[in-house]
């Protein structure tokens, strides 16, 4: 069975990664390095080879649905990763 490979998309951006982790770290990294607050700083996804999709929001935490179609019934969704908790 061959390995799931991941990218780390926002903007025009995609940049492999090994890991939910590093995808985290990069994205909050050019996040502050942007000085952009988060009604400008895009959205980042995790994407796998494997159809894996998972979405960064603006603290770098990463989610199984995008927070853009959050309903009421997902008001108790933990994040995936969380890079406050993993320090």
């Amino acid at each position: 069975m061959p390995l799931t490979t991941l990218a780390l998309t926002y903007g025009e951006k995609s940049i492999p990664v090994a890991s939910i982790e590093e995808a985290s770290a990069l994205y909050s990294a050019d996040r502050d390095a942007s000085g952009l607050g988060a009604s400008r700083w895009p959205m980042g996804e995790i994407v796998g080879s494997d159809g894996l999709r998972l979405f960064v929001s603006y603290n770098g935490r990463v989610w199984a649905k995008s927070p853009c179609a959050w309903t009421g019934a997902d008001r108790d969704m933990r994040p995936v990763h969380c890079p406050l908790a993993a320090a």
